[in-house]
């Protein structure tokens, strides 16, 4: 056992506390506090004891047989139910007032940032910089791309915002979302032509250095207004806070979020280096609209497409109401289901989110943007792809560049290991969310536990819940802290729900048995993942067992903060959002 790996088993039970006090307790990180009996809104101390045992050492199927194993004493479980009487707005923004509002089509428009790489030590970084120009086209029948070619992309840059003395160029792009005319369409069908999409790599930047820059084409009329942003820290550096959000869209409730975000943000008193910022996907949340714009929830039965469709104005309102916090810091982010976005030939997906987010898959050996790797100081940070046919399988092109990608990792320089994706391999809401990707899980995780990843950050399940060190849906020391976080607000609301709830799990979910040709084992009868007693052997808990892997579940939206303290040493806060509590 590791010193880091008591940190992180430390860490898991210290959050349990943290998580439903008003204001964070002051923390020992080397110690295991004991049990708590703590209610939202109270503030509970940790008392420091000794390193509990081995969870292997102790004998859990000491209960009735037929009857789940006791929790363990030193691993506590919260679990706190939706709150009825608070429910948080999901209601969407207007897409034409507000912060959603479109610019004058001359002025730069969704600009965010990517990290870009760097070598080894973290000298000469790289930062992606994107933005946007021009108006969409949404009607029916043909659409035309931009001409991209006919605007400059250009960033002047430099270290003083009085003197911005260097110059970067990159391209343009744009792409199409056409849905009708194709068989099957209805009225309600339009098709979508996007803005020109700019993105400039800028290169030979120094490390945890600030960065003042504008976009444009070079012209004074249509520059942006000088904007900055923080270059990464070197290689080993701690003392910086990354910051994790998922299913964000474009709601109220995601203003909320954010406005939380941005206050964690720029919280940096003491550290070493920018805050980073991590998004396990689902971002605009355009396909839960018709093409036309209408919310597809608000159509009568038989009047919906079979396609997915999505309204892809959406993409852009997303992009500019979120850039206020992208175009000051990196903004790196996975795919989700939402970003899938099949086009009416039933071909064509995933082309909003190829086109207009950059990240740094070719700089790290990848052969596809969907999955890709990078340093932060003393993390390594590692993006993989749920929905992107074969990488599911063993031997894939995802599962072999992973596997030389946490063979290559320094653990002196990074000795953190962060996985993020979008659905979950471990989560006690909704059926229909559990053990949704449990094939997935077998295929990847036995690379992640001989590897000790460290931290695995998923979004999906619109709800917070953080599981102890865990592997093959049990508690183990040597495994990662599985958290979820697709907590941000999206027009979807919350999963309320949780697996157990009598009545809740009465039959295996579609998603249980997604790929099934690349299971170890049959989803329904993976004996490492059966809970004995269940009303499906070998899926469904029994009612009202809390699985014992998860630490602390609770439908509110919000986000969450992992603070890198040293190299042994971490500290996970989720903040929510409801009754004005940004620091539980």
């Amino acid at each position: 056992m590791t010193a880091a790996r008591w940190a992180l088993l430390a860490l898991a039970l210290q959050v349990a506390l943290t998580s439903v006090t008003a204001q964070p307790a002051s923390l020992v990180y080397h110690a295991t506090p004991g049990p708590s009996d703590s209610q939202p809104g109270v503030n509970t101390a940790s008392q420091a004891v000794a390193p509990a045992p081995s969870y292997s050492q102790r004998n859990i199927n000491a209960s009735a047989p037929g009857s789940p194993a006791r929790q363990p004493a030193d691993f506590p479980q919260i679990s706190i139910p939706y709150n009825t009487h608070d429910p948080s707005s999901s209601n969407p923004l207007s897409i034409n007032k507000g912060v959603l509002a479109m610019l004058p089509e001359s002025q730069p428009d969704q600009i965010h940032l990517a990290y870009g790489g760097a070598n080894a030590d973290g000298t000469n970084q790289s930062v992606y910089v994107s933005w946007a120009t021009g108006a969409y086209v949404v009607k029916k029948g043909a659409v035309k791309l931009p001409k991209v070619h006919c605007t400059a992309s250009m960033v002047t840059f430099g270290t003083s915002p009085d003197d911005l003395t260097e110059e970067a160029t990159g391209s343009a792009t744009a792409y199409t979302q056409i849905y009708y005319p194709y068989e099957g369409s209805t009225s309600y069908e339009a098709n979508y032509s996007s803005p020109s999409l700019h993105h400039v790599k800028i290169t030979g930047l120094e490390p945890n250095t600030v960065y003042y820059y504008t976009v444009g084409d070079g012209s004074p009329e249509q520059t942006s207004p000088v904007l900055n942003f923080t270059t990464a820290p070197l290689a080993g550096t701690t003392g910086f806070s990354l910051i994790l959000v998922g299913d964000l869209g474009q709601t109220h409730n995601s203003s909320a979020t954010l406005d939380h975000m941005m206050e964690s943000l720029t919280d940096v008193q003491g550290h070493n280096a920018a805050p980073h910022l991590l998004y396990t996907a689902d971002y605009s949340y355009a396909d839960d609209y018709q093409s036309n714009g209408t919310e597809t929830k608000l159509l009568p039965n038989g009047t919906k497409h079979a396609n997915f469709q999505s309204y892809q104005p959406r993409e852009d309102s997303y992009a500019r109401f979120i850039s206020p916090i992208t175009e000051q810091y990196m903004y790196m982010g996975t795919v989700g289901n939402h970003e899938i976005q099949l086009q009416g030939n039933n071909k064509t997906n995933f082309q909003a989110w190829l086109h207009r987010y950059v990240f740094p898959w070719r700089e790290s050996g990848s052969d596809s943007p969907f999955y890709y790797s990078y340093n932060y100081g003393a993390a390594h940070i590692i993006s993989l792809a749920n929905y992107v046919w074969p990488n599911y399988k063993y031997n894939s092109p995802q599962y072999l560049w992973l596997e030389k990608d946490l063979k290559a990792v320094n653990r002196k320089e990074t000795p953190w290991i962060v996985v993020i994706f979008h659905n979950p391999w471990y989560s006690t809401f909704s059926f229909t969310d559990f053990k949704q990707q449990d094939c997935f899980r077998q295929v990847l995780e036995p690379l992640m536990y001989a590897y000790g990843v460290d931290f695995v950050f998923n979004g999906h399940v619109h709800s917070y819940e953080r599981f102890y060190p865990v592997n093959k849906w049990e508690i183990d020391e040597c495994g990662y802290t599985s958290i979820v976080v697709g907590d941000g607000g999206n027009i979807e609301g919350l999963t309320t729900q949780f697996v157990d709830t009598p009545g809740a799990c009465t039959q295996l979910s579609n998603g249980a048995y997604y790929f099934q040709d690349i299971c170890a084992f049959d989803a329904a009868g993976d004996t490492v993942a059966s809970f004995p007693g269940g009303n499906i052997s070998g899926f469904c808990p029994p009612a009202n067992y809390q699985p014992s892997a998860s630490a602390f579940r609770e439908p509110s939206f919000g986000h969450g903060v992992l603070e890198i303290l040293s190299d042994t040493e971490a500290y996970w806060a989720w903040h929510r959002n409801q009754q004005g509590d940004k620091s539980s």
